[in-house]
């Protein structure tokens, strides 16, 4: 009997060792289940706040300008032609800042920590716990509650609500990169079209520089244009009024020469008289002449019919023949003068004085044909 008794004491001793060790080792799972459920349930509940708590927001529509694709040209447009892009665009996928899904509410927390089907707190009024219920047909305890049943959801139920969640949010996330290609693509387009018109707008602006470079050649050209018109109108005008001028003295000199013609016939009849009567003789009156040497006058008009110039004296040649006593338009003393051409100082002939109008400075020689050696011009110099 004490040997029983002693073999059952050691029996029961290594019974207690192995159970002491599957103690200890079952304490160590639960530690390693108990680590790895609380930290699985800090990341749901941290991936809870990647997803959007309501559902997804719904389609709305916004109001853009839409791009115009016509043709750009010279031509006035009221109406271009315009792109469709903003009629499909989903512009809720820009909405920002929705609500997240939080787990870490205590009645969350709680649920995500209930892993079997509870009875309600009437049932646990009536019979003080909570009883765990159980499939109907496999006799298993329930993990999920069904809807329209009135029990505490689950950690499957939450689970599944979060599997939903982000099935809503991998959609929205589809249509979002759905849209994010089309605006790519939209975008590449536009790109595309404004480089384009870039091109066409540099090469447009360098016409342009051109053009306004040539515009303003152009209007330098016309100032420059304008103003020798005026400077030309200005001699025309000048000329002009010197050739009424000269008009108007032309005039007067045709004037003084019917003067002077009739004069001339009747001084021609009295030099014959003189000569005839009283034998006066030219020689010895243009004795009594003394002239400086120098330049006496110009020639102003010439009569090749009658073979006599009208000379314009100068003040002093007139202060000479003043020494003369002779009445004015008489015939004065026979002085002769030298004719050169003003230009080339060419000797042209001789003129001998017969008569001197002294108010207008104005004498008639007779042109000495004997010395002639080209013809006679308005404007020849005369000299002594």
């Amino acid at each position: 009997m004490g040997k029983l008794l002693r073999v059952l004491v050691i029996f029961l001793f290594l019974l207690s060792c192995a159970a002491l060790t599957l103690g200890i080792m079952l304490f160590a799972k639960r530690e390693l289940l108990k680590g790895r459920t609380q930290v699985l349930e800090r990341h749901v509940i941290a991936l809870g706040e990647a997803f959007i708590e309501d559902a997804p927001p719904e389609p709305e529509e916004g109001v853009f300008t839409p791009r115009d694709i016509d043709n750009v040209g010279p031509a006035v447009i009221a109406n271009p032609e315009t792109s469709t892009f903003w009629d499909t665009y989903k512009y809720h996928l820009e909405r920002q800042d929705l609500a997240k899904m939080r787990l870490n509410t205590h009645d969350r927390i709680r649920t995500l920590m209930t892993y079997y089907v509870r009875s309600t707190f009437e049932t646990y009024m009536l019979t003080g716990n909570y009883k765990i219920e159980k499939d109907q047909i496999t006799g298993m305890p329930r993990t999920r509650v069904e809807p329209g049943e009135n029990f505490k959801p689950t950690m499957r139920n939450l689970l599944e609500e979060v599997m939903e969640k982000a099935g809503a949010q991998y959609a929205l996330l589809n249509d979002t990169r759905q849209q994010l290609t089309l605006i790519r693509e939209e975008l590449v387009r536009t790109i595309e079209e404004l480089n384009q018109r870039k091109r066409d707008l540099r090469a447009a602006l360098a016409e342009i520089v051109e053009l306004k470079n040539t515009i303003s050649q152009l209007r330098a050209e016309i100032a420059r244009l304008e103003a020798r018109i005026l400077e030309l109108e200005e001699e025309v005008r000048i000329r002009q009024e010197k050739i009424e001028e000269q008009e108007r003295r032309i005039q007067e000199l045709e004037e003084e020469a019917i003067e002077l013609n009739a004069t001339i016939e009747v001084l021609k009849k009295r030099i014959a008289d003189l000569i005839e009567i009283q034998g006066y003789k030219v020689e010895e009156e243009f004795a009594t002449v003394r002239l400086e040497p120098g330049p006496k006058g110009k020639v102003v008009s010439i009569n090749q019919e009658w073979n006599y110039a009208v000379i314009e004296l100068s003040e002093e040649a007139l202060a000479e023949l003043l020494g003369i006593r002779v009445p004015d338009g008489q015939f004065p003393p026979p002085a002769e003068y030298l004719v050169k051409r003003p230009d080339r100082e060419e000797f042209v002939t001789k003129v001998r004085l017969f008569q001197v109008k002294r108010t207008r400075r104005l004498a008639i020689a007779n042109i000495l044909t004997d010395w002639q050696q080209i013809p006679v011009q308005v404007g020849d110099v005369v000299s002594f």
